[in-house]
């Protein structure tokens, strides 16, 4: 069962595989051995046996170790510990954990949380900034570890499973002493169809995953038009904006634009640079007449978007 602020075990076997009995999904966070597990039984007698039941004691366990090796652990750190620094376990027909979870290893959690002194990193988690982006675009990665890195710094190995995809993929960044974060960039090749790639990082035996989607140029479509303010005094300027649906490629992506009046003037195109999604232009009216409503549109790669502006006298 699952209750905020408690930890949610599921059960393996002995070959750190999911157990056909337990339970599993997001809200599972941490595994542990559960199948054929000796255990005292009535009548002086023990037994062979198997459950969560099994499993959660391991983790209660390991949680009253921690903490009696380092009293000074909050909750939270403790959770945090026992979740972080854990071994892979094995699915069973496509039921799986929580992100990141895995098989419960005691002695590399109790590494982790020292002695009452400084708590020994482990990678916590990778990140992409974006997380999809059309071919041709960089892309920042990022990796936190759960403590400062210590003197000398902190090495994570990286990789891909599709680096003919990716121009630039760095084969491992440093975390630097007293930090617990490093960014570092990739840059991706222009596709023909939309692409997932796996982006890993890993040290010490811990891993972590992210998945990169690299979009071709097809899949960017003018999202949007808008104008800022929607209606001005003749002579007044006013601002419009073009937005894609994704980061504009290498060498950016050029906007055709058009007025249905000579009472505002555009430029004939305005250029999103590369690996922007929006650009501004400047729209400049002129004064003398009637009450105008003004039509400016934008186009790209065939499609259109519109929007009015209001010119008062």
């Amino acid at each position: 069962a699952f209750y905020t602020n408690s930890l949610a075990v599921a059960a393996t076997d002995s070959n750190d595989q999911l157990a056909s009995f337990s339970q599993y999904g997001s809200w599972v966070d941490i595994a542990a051995p559960g199948v054929n597990i000796l255990a005292t039984y009535p009548n002086n007698q023990y037994r062979s046996l198997s459950g969560t039941s099994m499993a959660c004691p391991h983790v209660a366990g390991a949680a009253a170790v921690l903490w009696s090796h380092n009293p000074s652990l909050t909750n939270a750190e403790l959770r945090a510990a026992l979740e972080t620094h854990v071994d892979p376990y094995q699915p069973l027909s496509g039921r799986t954990l929580a992100p990141n979870a895995g098989r419960l290893n005691v002695y590399r959690a109790l590494q982790a949380v020292g002695g009452g002194g400084p708590t020994q990193p482990s990678l916590s988690s990778l990140s992409l900034n974006p997380t999809s982006v059309v071919g041709g675009n960089r892309v920042v990665g990022t990796v936190t570890l759960t403590a400062p890195a210590p003197e000398g710094g902190y090495l994570v190995q990286l990789g891909s499973n599709a680096t003919a995809r990716l121009t630039l993929m760095p084969s491992h960044v440093m975390v630097p002493a007293g930090q617990r974060t490093a960014s570092f960039e990739i840059i991706t090749r222009r596709v023909n169809q939309s692409t997932a790639v796996t982006i890993r990082a890993s040290a010490e035996g811990v891993s972590r995953q992210a998945t990169l989607t690299i979009l071709p140029e097809s899949a960017v479509q003018l999202q949007s038009l808008t104008i800022s303010p929607t209606s001005v005094l003749g002579g007044s300027s006013a601002t419009g904006t073009v937005t894609l649906s994704a980061p504009a490629p290498a060498g950016g992506f050029v906007v055709q634009l058009r007025s249905s009046s000579n009472r505002a003037q555009v430029p004939s195109t305005v250029t999103i640079p590369a690996g922007a999604t929006s650009a501004n232009f400047t729209i400049r009216t002129t004064a003398g007449g009637l009450v105008t409503t003004v039509t400016i549109t934008a186009t790209y790669n065939g499609v259109s978007r519109s929007a009015q502006l209001t010119i008062w006298l």
